[in-house]
């Protein structure tokens, strides 16, 4: 079928089962020892999949049953990357508990000021209602209803400006993949620190 007759997406439907299991997938997260803010924004960027690959969970067989499969697939996904990214190889349990070198910790945070400047770069570039959407969110902690009674926006104008603005962030981090993939709240939420 063309793109151009496929009816608009209806995310009312995804938003609602998001109302309902939201706080069942925070209690599998914890399970399994998450930080509630890594937890979040996977299960944010859980839905935001769903709501860019405009899966309609009401034609779904057993939608519960698939978000739960998804997110503890996701969770799994965030593990692997983590382990597989780990600043300085967990040098804190080497059996000669040997510190950073000067020179290491130089290098990480001049990583860290151009991963800073590559986000406000690309954060400057966003619409107005995107740098709204992902302030409120990650800097203020709304949920996505609390950002619809904030600003007046529908359930998919909502979705619509956190996953545009998620994207063109992630984008922007492209030669650090292993930052693009995981959670991103956490370096949003020290963007937003370091800019106020």
């Amino acid at each position: 079928m063309n793109e151009d007759f496929r009816p608009p997406y209806d995310c009312e439907p995804l938003y609602r089962i998001f109302e309902e299991i939201y706080d069942q997938l925070l209690g599998i997260g914890r399970m399994r020892r998450l930080d509630e803010a890594i937890q979040k924004d996977l299960i944010h960027e859980l839905f935001l999949s769903f709501y860019e690959k405009k899966i309609a969970l009401d034609k779904v067989t057993n939608p519960i049953s698939y978000i739960v499969t998804s997110y503890k697939r996701k969770i799994i996904d965030f593990y692997r990357e983590s382990a597989r990214f780990s600043l300085h190889d967990n040098w804190m349990n080497h059996p000669l508990t040997l510190m950073p070198s000067p020179e290491s910790n130089l290098i990480d945070k001049e990583q860290m000021n151009e991963i800073r400047d590559l986000l406000q770069k690309a954060y400057q570039q966003l619409p107005d209602r995107c740098k709204k959407a992902l302030f409120l969110k990650y800097y203020k902690g709304l949920s996505a209803t609390a950002i619809q009674q904030e600003t007046g926006w529908s359930a998919q104008s909502t979705y619509n400006y956190l996953s545009i603005g998620l994207k063109q962030l992630k984008a922007s981090l492209e030669q650090y993949p292993q930052l693009a993939k995981g959670g991103i709240s956490l370096l949003l939420l020290q963007f937003f620190l370091l800019q106020l």
